[in-house]
């Protein structure tokens, strides 16, 4: 269970500047923002998480009761997210989990690189400001990949121990057809050369080479084969397949102002783009509807069995929530 013992978490939001600021020993005054079982969670843990956020907030708020009702719900947001970690920190150890160096050191890349410090020295700067050192934002790190791997294991079990069955596909798709209304979309090839848009010599040569390929088709050349042949876009070794259905406003405009309203089957003229200049080909096309149920039953049984998953998830934390000794300082 939770015990809250004192005051709402936004008046220390205001203060978090203060409550941390390095006092003359070189000290850093910190305070306990909640236990759960022996495990403390820091009120500079907090600050860490959430001290970017707020203070967004606190430029981009129109007024103090703005800022106060927004800073209140991200620090009882992250409170609940640090609690929640203790909990799976302590069940992925039970399960055996663990972490690898190389985890790690690829995780605190990428945070540095999201908080675009330019070298080691100023990411050791950026965590000395909370009091710590860089290895122990490498312990902290490690356990939070614990948290997030026991955390995705668990989902990833109920989701496998779900069976949707076709009354409930179908039931969700008749409660749901304003979703699965089509747009007008087309499946196309194409075949690209590439080009530099201000070298009109080059353009010129390839607008040439590419006429004479779409001779090649208007004699019943394939357009698979002289994609893999020619094109130089990604895809090529594909036949020249541009991934997905496409909608209007999905595709490079000159492209989609040249192909969009040709019939199935159709070879486009030589389109130019900043990329370079395209042959394509309209593979397939489907006029705007309702989708039937057959095309999106790929889609709706796995939300179902995600949807399923999340409560039984949430239900699990719930209960060991409960089984913990959970007290709330701040």
């Amino acid at each position: 269970m939770i015990i809250r013992t004192s005051r709402p978490l936004f008046a220390l939001a205001l203060g978090f500047a203060v409550a941390l600021a390095p006092v003359s020993t070189g000290q850093v005054i910190d305070q306990i923002a909640a236990t759960v079982d022996t495990e403390v969670i820091l009120l500079s843990d907090l600050y860490r998480e959430a001290g970017p956020a707020i203070r967004e907030l606190k430029e981009s708020a129109a007024s103090q009761e703005e800022f106060d009702r927004a800073a209140q719900q991200l620090l009882d947001d992250t409170l609940v997210q640090a609690v929640e970690s203790k909990i799976l920190i302590r069940q992925a150890q039970l399960s055996g989990i663990e972490v690898t160096d190389d985890q790690v050191e690829q995780n605190l890349e990428a945070t540095r690189k999201d908080l675009q410090l330019e070298s080691d020295q100023a990411f050791i700067d950026y965590v000395a400001q909370y009091g710590e050192t860089l290895g122990d934002y490498r312990d902290q790190l490690e356990k939070r990949l614990m948290a997030v791997t026991m955390a995705r294991r668990k989902m990833n079990s109920f989701e496998q121990e779900i069976a949707v069955s076709e009354p409930e596909v179908v039931q969700y798709y008749e409660d749901n057809k304003d979703t699965y209304q089509r747009k007008e979309r087309i499946r196309v090839r194409q075949i690209m050369l590439r080009v530099d848009k201000d070298n009109a010599t080059e353009r010129a040569a390839a607008k040439a080479r590419l006429e004479s390929l779409r001779e090649e088709l208007d004699a019943g050349a394939d357009f698979a084969e002289l994609a893999k042949a020619h094109s130089q876009a990604p895809g090529a070794e594909d036949g020249g397949i541009v991934p997905g259905w496409q909608e209007r406003g999905s595709l490079v405009p000159e492209i989609e102002a040249a192909v969009f309203d040709l019939p199935a089957g159709t070879v486009s003229a030589v389109v130019e783009s900043e990329f370079g200049v395209h042959v394509m080909k309209v593979e397939g096309r489907e006029e705007a509807g309702q989708a039937s149920i057959d095309e999106v039953r790929v889609e709706i049984g796995p939300l179902l069995r995600q949807r399923e998953a999340q409560k039984r998830y949430e239900k699990w934390m719930a209960d060991l929530r409960k089984s913990s000794k959970v007290r709330v300082f701040i």
